[in-house]
């Protein structure tokens, strides 16, 4: 789910900024997207809520509420329909089973697997260095980050893809990639988004742009040696501290083996 939303929020993201800048976006362009991003972003409240901040800061930015309605929203709206209508017209029995007990059922019993946020694999995962990167990078280059309106626009998804990652609580590493994305375009869009200003020289751009490289090429160096090496992944660091630890701990003495059955390759 998140890869999906990934794949459609960047293309949804320029498409809104084309509209708030007064760009008309070409229709054969935007169906396919508005028909395609649709169900993606209803896939999770979550991504919805991203969406409906975005467009909430984009609105505050420019006071154009026209641009609200739009083909793409409209396709949104649509599909936002669709899916209360199916739902309200299920037989009683699923309704009943699917809100009276599997949503609860599995709200509840999920809860066990809740994750630590602020394991070392979140707090200094790729996405943060990222965005430092990318902020460093615009006040070298004279394009202040908050400022210009594609800056400003990834740098609060990040915030807003965050914020949904924390919500659903677990932290989980795939449900980082929205902010992974979103971070990247960030930093693209610093280095490559706008024409630079006068007073910035080749020799400075083409400095920031080296460095700004050399530290993604890093950033894959950790990752690639623990893989090689065969890092051991402590089972209290993998989000099922709650659960999965405490079982070991009641029904072991230390010393004891345990086996693992799991498609969880890391638990082993």
């Amino acid at each position: 789910r998140e890869h999906l939303f990934a794949l459609v929020l960047l293309p949804w993201l320029l498409c809104r900024m084309l509209r708030y800048e007064n760009i008309q976006p070409p229709l054969y362009t935007i169906v396919p997207l508005g028909i395609i991003a649709g169900p993606f972003i209803l896939i999770k409240p979550f991504f919805l809520a991203v969406v409906i901040a975005i467009e909430l800061v984009l609105l505050a930015r420019t006071r154009r509420p026209r641009t609200l309605v739009s083909p793409e929203t409209g396709l949104l709206v649509g599909w936002g329909t669709a899916y209360f209508i199916y739902l309200v017209s299920l037989p009683r029995d699923a309704r009943n089973e699917l809100f009276g007990f599997l949503i609860p059922y599995l709200a509840r019993h999920y809860g066990a697997y809740d994750g630590d946020f602020f394991e070392e694999e979140n707090v200094f995962a790729y996405q943060w260095v990222v965005t430092v990167l990318a902020f460093a990078a615009a006040m070298v280059l004279r394009r202040p980050p908050l400022v210009q309106l594609h800056t400003l626009l990834f740098s609060l998804t990040v915030v807003f893809c965050f914020g949904a990652f924390w919500l659903q609580g677990k932290g989980w590493l795939y449900q980082q990639i929205p902010i992974r994305m979103s971070a990247t375009a960030l930093l693209v869009f610093v280095l490559c988004g706008q024409p630079f200003p006068a007073g910035s020289s080749w020799k400075r751009r083409s400095a920031v742009m080296m460095g700004c490289l050399i530290g993604c090429i890093l950033l894959c160096l950790p990752p690639a040696y623990f893989l090689v090496a065969g890092h051991s992944h402590r089972v209290v660091r993998t989000g099922y501290v709650k659960f999965m630890t405490n079982k070991i701990r009641q029904y072991t003495t230390p010393g004891d083996f345990v086996s693992f059955i799991s498609s969880d390759v890391r638990l082993a």
